[in-house]
């Protein structure tokens, strides 16, 4: 049931590239941090020989909150308007608005707005500060202050797109959505090629129910230059609330430009976040016959899509074409690995992941296959030495965590051991990948693993059900199987489309074992058996 968003990927398979580097990324954060730390240095150096320097205390503050230190920038600007002369209005207009913007940040709005107050009393011409007034006083429900401030902005300067955004989502709350739109529209007549000006109407579109124009809209914005994947973003993010109207409106778009390829694989990469495999399968492999896009990246997603769904040869066939352009990464071993496994070939399962060794030092991902895979072959000692070397890797991955305790408590008679690891996965995330609630389980204390179920149901987007899934899993694992039912037809429900999971898994400590034995589960997931094709 592991989830991996490869929303980079996509942006960059989509331009052209198919790997992302996680090490440049690891090297920009260091970049960061080290340029901070020298800057850090040069104003704690001004400050120790005078630290009633407003100046300083000021430019310190604004590089802590850039680099939310949210707590120690408070600290500085706060001393700075303390020290900050009357008379230096402009210093002070600033300083006001900075630590606006970190009460902001720290959810303490009433102080946010007397803050701008003083600030705009100090500069009553700041755009700037007109424009945050505006927006605190529509997060405050203030809708008479919002309008008055954005037309303000507008009186200043006609051609502020962000103040013709800011009245329709005022007119939007207010129902008045033909002037919501009206207001966006303007925005586009004056800014064709703007990305952010058909972002702003997209989401007006959306939150005046006008779903298909509002994807249109976000696609719009992909052709823009300045567009930087942030159009792709938010169609992700409305598919999680608006999933049909969102593949609808790409597979429309997908048909009126069949030669890119560029709407069905956003679409496909869509349905997997939401475990429709059948339906990313299908584009995925349009993708492929049709020679718009076979790169690695889109070979892999189709070997996962069809081992979701139990399409084993499919699965292996993809992922040794995908290995074959791009030997250098381990995932695409380890989709070939399972599949192999699944298929029954447990040494053609092992050659694959004696593959990915080649590439390199192993990472967690890899060293938790090698140990599922010996685990299948009833090695479960070497397979913790394995997991051992994971969480030396990564000492809060609740996914090994979880293994090692399940190895210890089921298989090694280790109890003691298992409850370790069992109590530092509640160290660790209470989302759905930090899997809390089976460690609660292991733990006895199945009052909070039962909240947990419904927590990470009401956290995450219903349309795939995974979140539903979990919860079965874990709610059977209690002997709770009316419950887990129910979970499960709500996935289902909502499209729900792992046939591996749902009928054949019996991976360690999330599965549906137990739950299969149920006297009316076939006969429910029988109803819903489209959600496994291809269509």
């Amino acid at each position: 049931m592991k989830f991996k968003t490869l929303l980079m990927l996509l942006v960059l398979a989509l331009m052209g590239t198919s790997t992302v580097s996680a090490a440049q990324d690891d090297d920009d954060a260091a970049l960061r941090l080290k340029i901070h730390n020298a800057v850090m240095g040069v104003y704690n150096k001004y400050l120790e020989q005078d630290p009633n320097d407003y100046n300083t205390l000021f430019q310190r503050a604004s590089q802590l909150y850039n680099m939310g230190y949210l707590a120690d920038a408070k600290a500085d600007i706060d001393r700075a308007i303390e020290l900050t002369p009357a008379k230096e209005k402009e210093l002070r207009c600033d300083e006001l608005v900075l630590r606006a913007l970190i009460n902001d940040d720290n959810g303490d709005l009433q102080a946010e707005l007397d803050d701008l107050k003083q600030a705009i009393e100090l500069n009553s011409q700041s755009q700037a500060t007109i424009g945050l007034l505006a927006r605190l006083s529509y997060k405050l429900n203030d809708l008479n202050a919002a309008e008055k401030n954005y037309k303000l902005l507008l009186s200043k300067n006609a051609r502020n797109y962000q103040a013709m955004y800011g009245l329709a989502l005022v007119e939007a709350k207010r129902g008045h959505n033909a002037d919501a739109v009206a207001h966006v529209d303007r925005a586009v007549e004056l800014f064709p090629a703007t990305t952010e000006v058909y972002l702003n109407r997209a989401d007006i579109l959306e939150r005046t129910g006008n779903y298909t124009s509002a994807v249109n809209n976000y696609l719009l914005a992909m052709t823009t230059s300045d567009d930087n994947g942030q159009a792709i973003q938010e169609l992700f993010n409305m598919s999680d609330q608006h999933y049909d109207a969102v593949v609808t409106a790409l597979r429309d778009a997908s048909d009126q430009a069949p030669g890119t390829g560029l709407f069905m694989r956003i679409r496909s990469s869509i349905a997997i976040k939401h475990a429709h495999y059948g339906q990313a399968l299908r584009d995925l492999e349009s993708l492929i016959d049709n020679n718009l896009m076979s790169h690695a990246a889109v070979r892999a997603d189709a070997a996962r899509c069809a081992l979701e769904v139990c399409e084993y040869d499919k699965a292996i066939q993809h992922a040794a074409k995908a290995i074959e352009q791009d030997n250098a990464d381990p995932d695409y071993y380890i989709i070939m690995s399972r599949a192999l496994q699944h298929k029954g070939d447990l040494g053609g399962a092992a050659e694959a992941l004696a593959g990915a060794r080649k590439i390199g030092e192993p990472g967690v991902d890899l060293l938790l296959a090698e140990a599922r895979l010996l685990i299948a072959q009833k090695k479960d000692a070497d397979a913790v030495k394995l997991v051992n070397d994971a969480i030396a890797l990564d000492g809060g991955n609740a996914e090994a965590l979880m293994l090692r305790g399940w190895l210890n408590k089921y298989r090694l008679n280790q109890p003691a051991a298992a409850n370790v690891d069992f109590e530092t996965v509640l160290l660790g995330k209470a989302n759905m990948r930090g899997l809390r609630g089976f460690a609660l389980h292991e733990l006895g204390r199945d009052d909070e693993a039962r909240k947990w179920a419904t927590d990470i149901i009401n956290e995450n987007p219903l349309p795939g059900g995974e979140a539903y899934v979990m919860a079965a899993a874990l709610l059977s694992d209690m002997d709770d199987n009316t419950q887990a039912m129910r979970y499960m037809e709500s996935a289902l429900a909502n499209g729900y489309g792992s046939r591996l999971e749902a009928l054949v898994s019996e991976a360690p400590y999330v599965n549906l074992k137990l739950l299969r034995r149920h006297p009316d589960y076939a006969s429910l997931v029988g109803r819903y058996s489209n959600n496994f094709e291809i269509k």
